[in-house]
């Protein structure tokens, strides 16, 4: 062994060579997760609120504000046999209280004959009231009802939107919105000057020139105060606010660590928003209808007003709800959940069994044993089968065209029993 091959003496390690590489420090993943988690929930928390806003915000452009809409929204109430009923008494009184008819009735008389006059009026009251409220009951109050609706629509918008104005101003000093049926008490005079009862002529005058008039109240000076803040807001806001709702529900689910939960907490989160508004819609029916009460006004044609009035608001809250919630079980059902899976599993099971009986209706050797009728029978379907669906899909459509609506039961049960026909079809 040479000396070159011999293996040098271990020495004391080269601080530069034996030196520990240098550890970087990793992200701090969990505290970015923590934030991203934050922001996500109060987004969520956001878009729960703004979902019934959003709903009221495209009811008030598209109702409030669209006077033809509005119109539409309002004409039911006179077809309501409350609201009839509340009219006719309403213009009788003031045909009667503005006419003295005893008095006149008793200068027809002869003295011996004059304590007749009461009885007299009370039953000419009532014919009259008839003859109201055949009119009333007619096309011709519902077009005066139209009319008065389209002129009270702007000034309604008018006073809710703040405007300064004669009719706004009229209304502060403690005026009301009112629906002016007038023309209808004036019908009702030429219907009585056809039948010989000429009493209430001089009416006409003053109601013709405006000195006098007959009008249901829909709103107080109250009342519009109490609404006119919100409904200034969302008049002006328009469609920013759904929009704003679908891009704050889109950024919660793109922020989100868990973007699946994060989307199942904005369905959820947007219902229980829509059902604390439709609890608060609830009392402020109660609030509107006792507010009404104090200002004179009657309680059920209150009632009345206000619900036709929010139809369209409440159907829409409705509707979004049942997206909301069929969106929710389906983003449960897809989900990791125990009970998910195992409801998944249960469905798949039960699916393989109606595909293996199936199979065995539709095999040979039992088809081979059916009786001949039976044979005959789906021999027949099966030839028929196109013109069978068709036939099916016409019965629905003319459901649809006749009903005049469809609900969500009504279409949900047309798509199960079509589902079912056509899987019918298919194992015969």
């Amino acid at each position: 062994m040479s000396p070159d091959d011999v293996m040098p003496a271990a020495g004391p390690p080269d601080p530069e060579v034996t030196a520990a590489p240098e550890v970087t420090a990793a992200p701090a993943r969990p505290r970015l997760s923590r934030t991203r988690s934050i922001t996500a929930w109060v987004l969520v928390v956001l878009v729960s609120v703004l979902f019934p806003l959003s709903v009221m915000t495209v009811w008030v452009v598209n109702t409030v504000t669209n006077t033809d809409r509005y119109v539409e929204t309002l004409a039911p109430i006179a077809t309501n046999p409350v609201v009839i009923s509340h009219a006719s008494v309403r213009i009788t009184d003031e045909l009667f209280s503005s006419v003295n008819v005893n008095q006149k009735l008793a200068s027809l008389l002869p003295p011996k004959a004059k304590p007749v006059a009461v009885p007299l009026t009370n039953t000419l009251q009532d014919f009259v009231g008839k003859q109201v409220n055949r009119i009333l009951s007619s096309t011709y109050f519902q077009k005066v009802w139209n009319n008065g609706n389209r002129r009270a629509n702007a000034t309604m918008v008018a006073v809710l939107s703040g405007q300064d104005t004669k009719l706004t101003r009229a209304l502060k000093n403690g005026k009301t919105v009112v629906v002016n049926i007038t023309p209808v008490a004036t019908k009702v005079i030429n219907t009585l000057d056809g039948k010989g009862i000429t009493f209430f002529d001089p009416l006409k005058t003053l109601f013709n020139t405006n000195q006098k008039n007959v009008s249901v109240s829909l709103l107080s000076s109250q009342q519009v105060s109490q609404a006119q803040g919100i409904f200034n807001l969302v008049k002006k806001l328009k469609w920013l606010v759904p929009i704003i709702t679908l891009v704050l529900a889109a950024a919660a689910v793109a922020v989100a660590v868990r973007r699946r939960k994060t989307l199942l907490r904005v369905t959820v989160g947007g219902s229980i928003g829509i059902v604390v508004f439709l609890t608060a819609l609830h009392l402020a029916r109660k609030k509107f209808v006792s507010t009404s009460v104090k200002e004179g006004f009657n309680s059920q044609v209150s009632g009345i007003i206000f619900d036709t009035l929010l139809r369209f608001l409440k159907d829409g809250l409705w509707l979004v709800l049942a997206i909301l919630l069929v969106a929710s079980v389906v983003l449960w059902f897809v989900g990791p959940a125990r009970y998910a899976v195992a409801l998944r599993g249960q469905i798949a099971r039960a699916c393989h069994w109606l595909a293996r009986n199936a199979r065995q209706l539709t095999s040979k050797e039992h088809t081979e044993g059916a009786s001949p009728a039976a044979q005959r029978s789906a021999a027949w379907i099966r030839e028929h089968r196109t013109g069978l669906r068709l036939l099916g899909a016409l019965v629905a459509g003319l459901f649809i065209v006749f009903n005049g609506s469809l609900t969500f039961w009504g279409a949900l049960a047309m798509l199960v029993t079509a589902g079912l026909g056509h899987l019918f079809g298919t194992v015969v």
